[in-house]
């Protein structure tokens, strides 16, 4: 039996992965992650710097830092947990060492263990204030998700030898016998950068949910002997290690989220009777909540007012976390609608879609002619060679060529596309790719050309997407052009069919995509995802 320190909390299961969709799905899967890896490991000067998920090799990696001259520092950069007995062995090395041991971001889980075992610890800067925390919590199977009470004494007795006599007994056991849910956290956040309440120790049922969370009155990191310090040590991150956002591949520019300014601009549309307990909830809940994290709000963009937002949290990557938050956005109350992302990772968005608006509005009137040659090699295209219209989606075969002609759906190439986009009602075109760039006025639905051949599964998907692609063109006389990233890609294909099986009348393949477009050398903008269907 294999125990793990699980710092990975946050959603259960939604999907399954299709290993043929070039990996971008696994930003939808909500497992809770058991299978621990190993640190990336650094070394600047005389600091060691570790990253990422303990385990694997990580006891001969940090054995062979350990060996070398003039190590003097560790410091841990957002980890959010792993194997307990790789922790533990790890940590003893540390111990022996005399290392002193900074926190940057969160240190959940296992990554405490190596924490504790400094000689002198403190929180680090390079994160937002409100992420830098430690998470403790005991031993869960790696199978089960249970706590296991055999690995408890090693771990207590780790904290013991490092904090010492004065070390909270009872609170500390609490943490590591009493938390049934690997979610279950005694949380420690900075002290400095913090205000006083939210830098208290809080003991959380599920750290993801702050109605399950108990403030420990007149404690926190320091008084508590976690840390030995109250001040927040200055920290120059590696390049590698450094907080550099990114959207679709669009650098997120560092404009901190002012969430107490969008309360009060907003709570009149979003709590009109200004009584509101769930709002309150819902912008605790994303305060408290440590990297990786979002907020999708409708906006009011799919007609009447903002109404529906909701946060993701402890996502293993940025885009995890853009996709949990727009899919619980889409589909809440069942009512779907187009949403937009508001935040990442404590980072205000608007500022980016606003670029990408602008972008868009200068490529569509001034729309370069297109490369002459390029058209010509369109014209000449594979096609498979099916001579009947294709009415059946693709289920797997997703990397093969789609063939030439789809039952129900009109064919265009970069022409025909360029003459619909500069009609004074242009189509609502929808990009189905997971590629980066887009062509302006589209937006994306992420995973529009899956299909299962499950029928409960299939019918799902079908559900949704017609849903939000309803949202997008209540009309369904109104003309569709789905694309993909792909040149005849079954994505967009599987798209243009399931939009005749919903009911539309004017559906469009754009069948050379992205790579058509660009390579009449016209231009593209960054990417606007607005839903998520798988």
């Amino acid at each position: 039996m294999r125990q793990k320190m699980m710092g990975d909390g946050g959603s259960t299961v939604v999907h399954q992965v299709l290993g043929k969709w070039k990996g971008w799905l696994a930003g939808l899967v909500l497992l809770a992650h058991l299978a621990a890896g190993a640190m990336t490991l650094e070394r600047v000067g005389d600091t060691l710097f570790a990253t990422g998920e303990v385990g694997g090799d990580d006891f001969q990696s940090f054995k062979a830092q350990l060996a070398q001259p003039g190590l003097r520092r560790l410091v841990l950069v957002e980890s959010p947990g792993g194997e307990l007995w790789t922790a533990l062995t790890v940590g003893e090395a540390i111990r022996e060492a005399g290392l002193h041991t900074v926190a940057v971001g969160s240190c959940l889980s296992a990554c405490s263990v190596l924490f504790v075992a400094g000689k002198t610890r403190s929180f680090g800067t390079g994160r937002n204030p409100g992420s830098t925390l430690l998470g403790i919590h005991g031993g869960y199977n790696a199978d089960s998700g249970r706590l296991g009470f055999g690995v408890g004494p090693a771990l207590y007795a780790a904290f013991r030898r490092q904090i010492g006599e004065s070390m909270n007994d009872g609170l500390i056991n609490e943490a590591i016998y009493g938390l049934k849910d690997p979610r279950g956290f005694l949380v420690l956040r900075e002290i400095e950068r913090n205000p006083a309440e939210a830098s208290r120790a809080t003991l959380c049922l599920n750290a993801y949910m702050p109605a399950t969370c108990k403030p420990q009155e007149g404690k926190d990191a320091f008084t508590l002997g976690l840390v030995t310090r109250r001040e927040t040590v200055s920290i120059d991150l590696p390049e590698s290690m450094k907080l550099q956002l990114r959207h679709f591949g669009q650098v997120v520019k560092d404009t901190p989220f002012n969430l107490d300014a969008w309360r009060d601009e907003f709570s009149p549309v979003l709590c009109p009777k200004r009584n509101c307990p769930e709002l309150e909830k819902f912008l605790k809940t994303y305060s408290m909540a440590p990297l990786h994290k979002a907020i999708a709000w409708d906006e009011g963009i799919s007609g009447g007012a903002a109404s529906r937002m909701h946060v993701a949290y402890m996502a293993h990557d940025p885009l995890q976390a853009v996709a949990q938050a727009l899919l619980g956005c889409n589909q809440f109350d069942r009512k779907p609608r187009l949403c937009r992302l508001l935040t990442l990772d404590d980072q205000d968005l608007r500022p980016l879609f606003e670029r990408q608006a602008q972008q868009t509005r200068e490529a569509l009137s001034q729309l370069p002619s297109p490369s002459a040659t390029a058209l010509t090699e369109e014209k000449t295209d594979f096609c498979s060679g099916e001579a009947s219209k294709r009415t059946a989606m693709e289920k797997e075969a997703y990397d093969t060529a789609a063939p030439c002609k789809l039952h129900g759906v009109t064919r265009i190439d970069t022409a025909g596309l360029m003459q619909m986009l500069k009609e004074a009602k242009r189509p609502v075109l929808v990009d189905v790719s997971p590629d980066h760039g887009m062509v302006p006025g589209a937006f994306a639905l992420l995973g529009a050309g899956a299909s299962f051949d499950d029928a409960t599964q299939e019918a799902a998907v079908h559900q949704r997407f017609e849903g939000l692609v309803r949202a997008a063109a209540p009309d369904p006389e109104q003309p569709l052009v789905f694309y993909g990233g792909a040149r005849a890609g079954w994505l967009s294909a599987n798209a243009s069919l399931r939009a005749v099986q919903a009911g539309y009348t004017q559906v469009y393949w754009y069948r050379g995509g992205l790579p058509a477009w660009t390579a009449a050398g016209l231009p593209t903008v960054g990417k606007v995802a607005l839903g998520v269907v798988y």
